[in-house]
């Protein structure tokens, strides 16, 4: 009878901390919660099913962004996002298109303290699989969408669905301060590209591609074209290969480096010269 006690103290107390920090990723970014609560969904609690050991779940970046109409490159930040926190980890990824790869959840906000309650919790309930509980996804994230939020409750930060005239102007200010290509109205086809954008990115990522484009443009790096604010935000991935782990940023970052330690040697034979 104590034992039982204990038992569910240590839930109690368990999914105390869980809920108010995951309400807290619900507060902040909804499309956060909704792939956390994907893989809550689909994580095996018992000792070991199909081939999953506990608290371990099959992932699919293609089904989550077909199920939660996400793009990839918001999902892969988020992942890395609740790797960082510690939510979860991987176990394993897959090496080719029919392999699948398998995440841990964690179950915590210490690792220690997520390791310890969220084992005496998997005792408790029942099996799940990857394809079991996409309908229970599927509704979780629509009772959300349609049911929870508000927009007088929800910012632009907290929801990608959710923008104001005031993030429109401010980007298409934004871009004309950096002088790139400057638009004298704020025209329709525009304030399109701008809605659809910041569907998919914050405003402070768009700031930041943007500045890097910029950047770049300023620089003797070999891209030069110039687009316009229009085609910059339409073109495919355009925004996130100018983000902070995008591929232009890296290429230009790499050229950035070389430039640097070939006017080392310069720098170097001038100073001997004026000793």
């Amino acid at each position: 009878m104590a034992d039982k006690e204990v038992l569910n103290e240590k839930k109690l107390m368990f999914f105390q901390d869980f809920t108010d920090n995951v309400r807290k990723i619900f507060n902040d970014d909804i499309v956060k919660y909704n792939v956390l609560s994907w893989i809550i969904f689909n994580t095996n609690y018992s000792q070991e099913y199909q081939g999953l050991k506990v608290r371990e779940c099959y992932f699919s970046y293609s089904i989550l962004e077909e199920k939660l109409n996400i793009t990839r490159y918001k999902l892969q930040k988020i992942m890395k996002e609740l790797i960082n926190e510690g939510f979860i980890e991987w176990v394993s990824k897959s090496k080719s298109k029919g392999e699948s790869s398998i995440l841990k959840l964690n179950f915590q906000y210490g690792l220690e303290y997520g390791y310890q309650y969220s084992s005496q919790y998997g005792l408790c309930t029942k099996n799940t699989r990857i394809n079991d509980n996409l309908n229970t996804v599927d509704n979780m994230v629509n009772n959300t969408d349609n049911h929870t939020l508000s927009k007088k409750h929800i910012s632009k930060k907290q929801s990608n669905n959710i923008y104001s005239s005031n993030d429109i102007e401010e980007i298409f200010n934004y871009w004309n301060n950096k002088k790139i290509i400057k638009h004298n109205n704020l025209r329709e086809d525009i304030k399109k590209a701008i809605k659809k954008a910041i569907k998919n990115y914050s405003i402070d990522e768009i700031r930041q591609a943007i500045d890097t484009y910029s950047e770049i443009l300023k620089s003797e790096h070999y891209f030069t074209y110039k687009w316009n604010l229009k085609d910059f935000l339409n073109r495919n991935n355009a925004i996130s290969t100018f983000m902070e782990d995008g591929s232009n940023k890296a290429n230009y970052e790499e050229w950035k480096n070389k430039n640097k330690q070939k006017e080392e040697p310069k720098r170097r034979g001038t100073n001997l010269d004026d000793l």
